[in-house]
């Protein structure tokens, strides 16, 4: 469509969409590959379970409290793909149970996939093709995102974990 558009040339563009495509899925963008050896792993209790929780609630508010402080600047991509990046590097540091390890790394990549998604959105005026790959990464950054914390949600209710106001959680 951006093609379509954007050009008064007479030339096939199904043609162009479709090795633009191709070119995606032979080159698809560089993804984060954080192991388990990259994160601090303790005992699944009902308390290490409650820490975690509270512990992530901070960083993801932070994470909030941030993103809405950069909503009216130009070249968000910029701010986004680090603040994105800095959230992954604090879930590296948070102690998560042996349990939930799985669901950590999952955020952990998809943080960080989203980052170097948005370093790809970066260059849409000098390569609309890796912008592209960009948008595809985020998108699959985003689904790895929402189901690790769907999952995380179900292991506190079905362990009944019950916070105060106290807690960030």
């Amino acid at each position: 469509e951006y093609i379509k558009y954007n050009t008064t040339d007479t030339f096939d563009i199904s043609n162009i969409q479709t090795e633009t495509l191709k070119a995606l899925k032979d080159h698809p963008a560089e993804r984060s590959t954080v192991g388990m050896q990259n994160i601090l792993v303790t005992r699944s209790s009902i308390s290490n379970l409650k820490d975690y929780v509270n512990n992530i609630s901070v960083i993801q508010t932070e994470l909030a409290k941030s993103i809405y402080a950069i909503r009216n600047k130009e070249h968000k991509e910029f701010y986004i793909k680090n603040l994105y990046n800095t959230a992954a590097n604090l879930y590296i540091q948070t102690t998560v149970p042996e349990s939930l390890a799985k669901e950590h790394l999952n955020i952990i990549n998809g943080y960080k996939n989203y980052s170097i998604g948005f370093q790809l959105l970066e260059l849409q005026n000098t390569d609309p093709a890796k912008a592209l790959g960009g948008v595809q990464l985020a998108a699959e950054a985003q689904n790895m995102l929402v189901s690790s914390f769907v999952s995380i949600k179900k292991i506190v209710l079905l362990n009944n974990i019950i916070y105060t106001k106290k807690d960030p959680a």
